[in-house]
């Protein structure tokens, strides 16, 4: 298992995006696997969804879009938003910075491959997190990282583009499945 903890930013840039397009992908490898401190995983997120133009620099936008399927994964580090060990402060940040990643690059930028319209599918697909001490948890049962995601969304919405409609649209239809149990978050 690879041990990332020690990983600055632009060696962690290259983890997520600098690989050979492979089918499968290549974070389905045991090759892959990995082991790091989850703060600091959402902290890299955070940073380069605020700055998500960066990848266009240095990566082809195949690798770009394997990249961001990867982060939001049951392999990368989108789940690491229901960590409680880690400040609400730094996951709210992290959550707020998608718009970023939304005006910067997906709206700006062809990505082929989906990986901007299916964002918010791959979030709620796989955000499946298990604490090792609280059990598993899903970001179905975290209203506040669900009224954040809501919140994102809407601002999302304004952002002009065919591609931001549909990963919209997407987000939306999962986060009113949970319009029942949390009315109050809409």
């Amino acid at each position: 298992m690879l041990d990332i903890s020690q990983y600055n930013f632009s060696d962690w840039l290259k983890f997520t995006f600098a690989h050979p397009l492979t089918t499968p992908e290549w974070y389905f490898s045991e090759d892959w696997e990995y082991q790091g401190n989850h703060s600091k995983m959402i902290e890299y997120s955070t940073k380069l969804f605020n700055a998500p133009e960066l990848l266009v620099e240095d990566y082809f936008f195949e690798q770009i879009n394997q990249g961001l399927w990867f982060i939001p994964s049951a392999y990368g580090y989108i789940l690491y938003l229901l960590d409680e060990d880690i400040p609400w402060k730094i996951r709210k940040e992290c959550i707020d910075s998608f718009y970023n990643l939304f005006l910067y690059l997906f709206s700006k930028y062809k990505i082929s491959g989906g990986a901007d319209i299916m964002w918010w599918d791959s979030i709620f697909s796989y955000g499946v997190y298990e604490d090792p001490v609280r059990g598993i948890k899903t970001f179905g049962e975290s209203p506040e990282i669900l009224k954040c995601f809501y919140d994102v969304i809407v601002q999302i919405k304004k952002i002009d583009g065919e591609n931001i409609r549909e990963s919209v649209k997407l987000g939306l239809d999962n986060i009113y499945t949970y319009k029942d149990i949390y009315p109050h978050i809409f």
